[in-house]
C-alpha cells in the first residue's frame, strides 16, 4: 500500500525569487534553471516499481527550462507587481533534454512532463496565496 506524502521544502530558486519581489527588492540574478515537477517525479516512481523491466534504467525528468528574470515576473504576476529586474535579458532557452524514455514508461497521465510554465506560474501562485507552493 503507498501512502500519500506531502513534500514541503520550497524550491531553491522559486521561494528566494518569490520573496525578493515580494520585498520590492530589485531582482539581479541572471542565468537559467531546469524544472521538474514532483508528481512527475512520484508518477515515474510508481511506474517503475510497477515494471520490471524499468529496473535499471535512466530516465530523464527535466521537461522545461527558464530564466531566472521570468521566474521574478511569474512571481510579480502572482503579486499583483510589476517586478524590478536589472538583468540584460537572455536569449531564450530551449530544453534539450530527451525525455522519451519516460514519457513511454508514464505514457497514460497526458500532463506528465507537460506542466512546463503553467506549473511554475501556478507555484508562485501558491506561494502569493501564502502556501509553500
Amino acid at each position: 500500500q503507498i501512502k500519500k506524502i506531502t513534500l514541503t521544502k520550497p524550491n531553491l530558486h522559486t521561494r528566494p525569487t518569490f520573496d525578493a519581489i515580494k520585498a520590492g527588492e530589485t531582482y539581479t540574478k541572471n542565468g537559467a534553471n531546469p524544472f521538474v515537477h514532483v508528481e512527475d517525479v512520484a508518477r515515474t516512481i510508481l511506474a517503475a516499481i510497477e515494471k520490471p523491466e524499468a529496473a535499471g534504467q535512466v530516465y530523464n525528468l527535466v521537461d522545461y527550462v527558464e530564466r531566472y528574470t521570468q521566474l521574478a515576473r511569474f512571481a510579480g504576476e502572482a503579486l499583483g507587481v510589476e517586478p524590478s529586474i536589472d538583468v540584460p535579458e537572455p536569449e531564450p532557452i530551449e530544453c534539450t533534454f530527451d525525455c522519451a524514455a519516460a514519457k513511454a514508461l508514464v505514457h497514460e497521465h497526458p500532463d506528465f512532463l507537460n506542466r512546463g510554465e503553467q506549473g511554475l506560474r501556478s507555484h508562485f501562485e501558491v506561494l502569493a496565496e501564502g502556501g509553500e507552493g
